[in-house]
């Protein structure tokens, strides 16, 4: 089992899961796309968008173009982390 911190955004016309993930993931597609999709079960089929971060640096996400276009102008200090085993 593998735990993850994440949470749920709900915004005006945007709700979806959002996953705190290591650099590395987002670095390979194909274990981004498997990594979001293993996740949906825990947000109930929401949409689910990959976060990594990096002291100093901006937050790098991986989601569809949509959640990116939202994601834009997004706070993750705004997201109610909780913690997720998977």
């Amino acid at each position: 089992m593998k735990r993850y911190e994440g949470g749920i955004v709900r915004g005006r016309k945007q709700t979806f899961g959002i996953v705190r993930v290591e650099p590395e993931v987002l670095a390979n597609r194909e274990e981004a796309i498997n990594t979001a999709q293993s996740m949906l079960p825990l947000f109930d089929g929401l949409p689910v968008v990959l976060v990594a971060e990096k002291e100093g640096e901006k937050p790098l996400y991986f989601a569809r173009p949509d959640l990116m276009k939202f994601l834009m102008d997004f706070h993750l200090p705004s997201v109610d982390w909780k913690e997720y085993t998977l």
